[in-house]
């Protein structure tokens, strides 16, 4: 799969979500994300009323260990039509593991 990020006529939006804050982290998350933006492809979208179905968007996620930057997957795309079935058959196969204590793990996610 390629990334939509290769066209420059493209129009993207850049959101970051924290979930802990790099460990030595001495930099604001605006510093970062005016950072990453230099670095994609395409023109920012500044008004919400300017997205459309064409519009990438991108999330920068920060841990205590790592930045990710995702760019996220429209509604419409195939790995949304089967989600239910997927779902319930890989709930049927978590609940067959062989280590049930390892129930920690959320299958959530």
């Amino acid at each position: 799969a390629t990334s939509t990020c290769d066209s420059f006529d493209s129009f993207w939006t850049l959101d970051c979500d924290t979930f802990e804050p790099l460990a030595g982290r001495q930099f604001t998350t605006s510093m970062l994300l005016c950072a990453v933006s230099r670095h994609l492809s395409g023109k920012p979208v500044l008004g919400r009323d300017d997205i459309d179905d064409a519009t990438i968007s991108y999330l920068l996620v920060e841990t205590s260990s790592q930045l990710y930057l995702i760019e996220k997957l429209p509604a419409d795309n195939q790995m949304h039509d089967n989600y239910n079935e997927n779902v319930s058959r890989f709930r049927q196969e978590w609940s067959r593991r062989p280590f049930q204590y390892s129930g920690a793990v959320n299958i959530e996610i």
